[in-house]
């Protein structure tokens, strides 16, 4: 039985040509946000643009290990935020319309949210001296560590001002890759 080897220098060839890709890869520069915390979505991105014309079992290792190290890893699913953590979610509000929008900082390092539950309170008396009912709403976002996002959310009544405070959040934690 014949086998197929490469002359030796081709091996240093495919050695160097292999290890340019993946120094390539490690200096892409991915996410577009100002954080330094990319999605682990950034990993997927990385596997179907760096993927497409690979046919080399090696080659698709060498891209996989490298894009690993540029993500940062999901290591639990969705749960629901510690009390401390929520502490650490600020922001900023206010109606438009019939919306009510607002800016969130994420200001866990670990912590990549997912959800908001805010509480909407009208802040003062309306017509005839009737308060309004503090209504709960829903945001889904996706807010990296460390970073700020806009949200905004359909409210049913529409008032001029609200007083709004977090009153739970969920999110998936995260683990920089290798820790």
């Amino acid at each position: 039985m014949l086998k197929s080897r490469l002359p030796p220098y081709m091996r240093y060839i495919k050695f160097f040509i292999l290890a340019g890709f993946a120094l390539y890869l490690s200096a892409c520069d991915r996410h577009k946000e100002t954080s330094k915390f990319p999605l682990a979505q950034d990993y997927d991105e990385c596997i179907l643009d760096h993927m497409a014309n690979v046919s080399s079992d090696v080659a698709a290792r060498v891209i996989q290990r490298s894009c690993t190290a540029q993500s940062r890893v999901v290591v639990n699913r969705d749960a629901v935020l510690s009390s401390d953590a929520i502490a650490r979610l600020e922001g900023s509000g206010q109606t438009i319309g019939n919306n009510f929008s607002g800016r969130i900082y994420n200001g866990n390092s670990d912590w990549l949210v997912t959800q908001l539950t805010i509480m909407l309170t009208p802040d003062k008396e309306v017509g005839d001296g009737d308060v309004d009912v503090p209504l709960r709403y829903i945001a889904n976002v996706s807010v990296n560590p460390l970073t700020i996002k806009e949200f905004s959310i359909a409210v049913l009544n529409r008032h001029p001002n609200y007083l709004w405070s977090i009153t739970d959040a969920r999110g998936v934690k995260v683990l920089q890759a290798g820790s």
